[in-house]
């Protein structure tokens, strides 16, 4: 029974009856036409076993005059080859027919030849006669699609039996093609260069039928297949005979992969090349729609996807830039069937289109198959965005019901990990939240759905099994009803409230207010309703405050709707009745005179709260209007800060804003802070929300400012500052440091356990307190961290006395570095963490090592970190590394920006 007021969990869609994206990736790849050989290239024909039990009885002398006989033939009626079938008489063949028990009217079928030609080199047992009928084939004209088929069909059976002689024909093929194009002159490179074009494109299509023939022994050989396809591939002009050979070759050798269990045990380094070749193709297409190309090269790409290694991030988001943009910006329905009515024998174009999307779906759902997590949801969501903000009606409408199938996909049929779920998140259902007011009503439909999904997606994830009362209200509200659309968004930005982290909500409002000036009437209007109902909902956190409201005044500038202007108005002093404080200190650091909204808003702040004392003050003296022009501000904000110390009106908070606007580069920020502070300093209450070297700091900071005023007034507030500072204890961590050491080293042998367990634990807090700026509390810290050395036993003891004593610099300290981490192979998740605790360390030096140690720890011990950490490590690493996202500290955000990919690099490898 579900509790009352909720209801059981039921999805918002019915559930497709879809196969799951591997098998029905296969069977559209298996589908695919290759090339115009027929049944010779799919299956083996009926006459086969007959023929070859034939050709095992004949002598060798006896399969090379067949071998001769039908390469003189295939030689002498080389014209006729554009033709599908001819008509002429060959003695010689009609006799081999009659030998071979086939019918006669096979001479007039090409193909037939070289699949006759390749079964008898691959039952032929002399490696001298394969080797010598192979190079008599490939000297062959190339000129026809159909000849260079013929010639790799026959290479392909050959190689069954003969691989390393094919591959060694193969290999001298191409040396002799490199050394004749960089040896000719430029008359005889005009002449032969068709020739040589043709020869490219026939090696291709023979590696794919090496590929598909020589099945599990194609293992060892993927990578030099590969290799070869990207040479011949990036050395030739891209032409439609080259891409076709390439593309054929890459289906072909995808199939066998695919067919081979044991590929999964191999790791292939040259599909990343191949994987870049793939994407070539697509980057080249025309802009219209009239084969199949583009659902060949992601099928292809899809099928490459799921061998080992996966793909990097990197790699992975080119192969979705790519394919998303061939696909979302073909042109509207409409017009692609017009592109159509100027090719013959075109496909139909509903098919063509519908097949071309299905597998941008398989490919999308495969990424999330491989990783089904979060993360990746959002990776995938992430390069979808673009398209989802596209100004074309036609692209937003294919990116929004790609991600309702994808969502769809992974409610469905996938379990994701429970890990921490990214921030990142909350601006992609912001996203696709204002795509609920679109004109298309599919797309609308879409959008809605997407939103439940992910939020269910969240349920999911937090283990709720149950759905709350808004959510189920919300969901039944399909009507357009006014007043019913209103109480549906009213229902929405409460389940955001309740289920959201406060990191996804910032991010989802954040993405709400950087859409209010957007040329989207619709979307710029259901911004300013949903922000606006969220300011209104009780329980706004205070941490959002100062994120929402500088995101308002960034935007304010570019916000022309004067309904939305008004919406963003009632919003600000919405959110003032909850969070006064937070609201009034960030107004007073971010206004300019000239903006009249935000004046009022801070004007209604104070009438419409408890401190209307401060408002009916400053406008008795006509103080209000001194906000209003550049010359006369610095005095407003003078008398508003004296108003508010006399009330004693949100100290605490105005005067930590007011020490940040000192510190800031814009000579306005600069100008606000010191008359805060300067007024603030007549309160009593003042020194109890702020130390006496924080604001001795400050004020001293003021004396170097470019603007006279903030000069003089920070020298008028250091002249009534009385206080004294208190001197830094760095003797007290030295002590503490030295007397840790002496314990180390004299504790006894009885304790020589658990000692080492204490010197195992504090080898990184250690190692980071070298870096003290007092000389003698790093001194102290490297004669303690020997001293634990000596007793775990390190290697390099004494190379790593050496660089404690004399070295100095980046590279002494990267060589402890290298000492302390290769003589504890296996201690990387204890190092890891230690270095995590100390970035709240509270020095400055101690929490910049820490960067430092992790940083290098992620780039120079990668793979080890994979092998040794666990699921739980790399989330408290990303925990970690979000808290600092928007660190005040530059150094500390540019460490998280170098840090955050590896972070999400090791969740893909780190397994529990």
């Amino acid at each position: 029974m579900a509790p009352v007021g909720s209801t059981k969990r039921s999805s918002p869609r019915r559930k497709a009856n879809h196969p799951l994206p591997r098998q029905e990736q296969e069977l559209e790849l298996n589908n695919l036409d290759v090339g115009i050989l027929g049944e010779y290239l799919n299956v083996n024909p009926p006459w086969e076993d007959m023929v070859v039990n034939k050709i095992k009885n004949m002598l060798v002398t006896e399969q090379g005059l067949v071998l001769d006989t039908i390469c003189l033939f295939l030689e002498k009626h080389s014209q006729f080859w554009e033709k599908q079938e001819v008509s002429f008489r060959d003695a010689s063949v009609q006799k081999l027919l009659e030998f071979l028990s086939l019918d006669p009217r096979k001479a007039t079928d090409k193909a037939f030849f070289f699949h006759l030609y390749g079964m008898i080199l691959r039952e032929c047992p002399s490696v001298e006669q394969v080797q010598s009928h192979l190079a008599s084939l490939l000297d062959l004209s190339h000129q026809h699609a159909r000849q260079r088929e013929g010639i790799a069909l026959a290479v392909g059976l050959a190689s069954t039996k003969h691989l390393e002689e094919v591959w060694a024909l193969l290999e001298h093929l191409g040396r002799t093609k490199f050394l004749r194009s960089a040896v000719m002159s430029e008359d005889s490179q005009a002449e032969s260069s068709l020739r040589w074009k043709w020869v490219s494109s026939t090696s291709l299509l023979c590696y794919g039928q090496i590929a598909k023939h020589t099945k599990e022994q194609i293992l060892p050989w993927v990578d030099n297949i590969a290799s070869r396809m990207v040479y011949y591939f990036s050395c030739g002009p891209c032409d439609e005979i080259l891409k076709s050979s390439f593309l054929s070759a890459a289906i072909l050798l995808t199939r066998s992969l695919q067919a081979e269990y044991g590929s999964q045990r191999y790791k292939f380094t040259q599909i990343p090349e191949l994987i870049l070749c793939l994407l070539n193709i697509l980057q080249k297409e025309p802009n219209s729609l009239t084969t199949f190309l583009r659902q060949k090269v992601i099928l292809v790409i899809v099928g490459l996807s799921n061998l080992r290694p996966r793909f990097k991030p990197l790699l992975k988001s080119q192969v979705l830039k790519t394919c998303l943009q061939s696909v979302y910006m073909l042109p509207p329905s409409k017009d692609l069937k017009e592109d159509l009515l100027s090719v013959e024998q075109a496909p139909n174009t509903t098919l063509l289109y519908k097949k071309t999307v299905r597998a941008l779906d398989l490919l999308l759902q495969n990424f999330i198959s491989e990783n089904p997590s979060m993360d990746e949801v959002c990776f995938l969501l992430q390069h979808i965005e673009h398209w989802l903000k596209s100004d074309k009606i036609h692209e937003r409408s294919r990116a929004v019901q790609s991600t309702y199938l994808l969502l769809q996909y992974v409610v469905d049929s996938l379990k994701l990990a429970k890990e921490a779920v990214p921030s990142m998140l909350g601006h992609q259902i912001g996203v696709l939240t204002l795509l609920w007011r679109e004109k298309d009503k599919i797309t609308q439909q879409h959008s809605h759905f997407c939103v439940y999904l992910l939020m269910e997606l969240v349920f999911q994830q937090k283990g709720k099994l149950v759905e709350s009362a808004q959510w189920s209200k919300m969901k039944h509200f399909e009507s357009n009803v006014f007043r019913e659309w209103e109480m549906k968004l009213y229902y929405l930005v409460k389940v955001f409230k309740e289920d959201l982290t406060v990191a996804q909500h910032t991010q989802l409002i954040l993405t709400l207010v950087h859409n209010l000036s957007t040329c989207n009437h619709l979307r710029c209007d259901l911004a300013a309703k949903l922000l606006l109902m969220i300011c209104v909902e009780p329980g706004f956190r205070k941490e959002q405050v100062a994120e929402l409201l500088q995101g308002l005044f960034q935007e304010l500038p570019n916000i022309h709707l004067k309904n939305v202007q008004q919406t963003i108005s009632q919003a600000t002093l919405a959110l003032g009745i909850q969070h006064i404080q937070e609201v009034v200190e960030v107004i007073l650091s971010l206004c300019q005179p000239s903006e009249r909204i935000c004046m009022e808003a801070l004007k209604g702040l104070f009438w419409t709260n408890e401190y209307w004392e401060v408002f009916a003050d400053v406008k008795l003296i006509q103080g209000w209007e001194l906000f209003g022009q550049l010359e006369t501000f610095p005095r407003g904000v003078t008398l508003l800060a004296r108003a508010m110390a006399h009330y004693n009106c949100e100290i605490k908070a105005v005067m930590g804003q007011a020490l940040i606007s000192l510190k800031s580069n814009e000579e306005r920020d600069n100008i606000v802070g010191i008359c805060i502070i300067i007024e603030f300093l007549n309160s009593p209450d003042a020194s109890h929300y702020v130390s006496w070297k924080t604001m001795y700091n400050s004020l001293n900071l003021g004396l170097s400012s470019r603007n006279q005023m903030v000069r003089a007034m920070s020298l008028k507030g250091l002249s009534s500052t009385l206080m004294r500072p208190k001197k830094e204890r760095a003797t007290v961590r030295e002590g503490a440091i030295f007397l840790f050491g002496d314990v180390i080293h004299y504790g006894g042998k009885k304790l020589q356990q658990s000692l080492k367990d204490l010197a195992s634990q504090a080898a990184v807090p250690l190692l980071l307190n070298m870096a003290d700026p007092c000389q003698e509390v790093a001194m102290k810290a490297k004669f303690t961290f020997l001293r634990c050395a000596i007793l775990l036993k390190w290697e390099f003891r004494k190379e790593l006395f050496g660089k404690l004593a004399w070295g100095q610099g980046l590279g002494a300290a990267n060589d402890i570095f290298v000492y302390m981490l290769e003589s504890n192979v296996g201690n990387y998740q204890q190092f890891l963490s230690q270095a995590l605790m100390c970035l709240d360390s509270s020095h400055t030096t101690v929490k910049l090592a820490a960067m430092k140690f992790i940083g290098a720890l992620l780039q120079d011990y990668f793979n080890d970190l994979c092998l040794y950490l666990r699921k739980n490590d790399v989330i408290s690493l990303k925990k970690c590394l979000e808290a600092l996202r928007h660190d005040t500290d530059s150094r500390t955000r540019n460490f998280y920006l170098n840090c955050w990919n590896d972070a999400v690099e090791l969740s893909y490898y780190v397994q529990d």
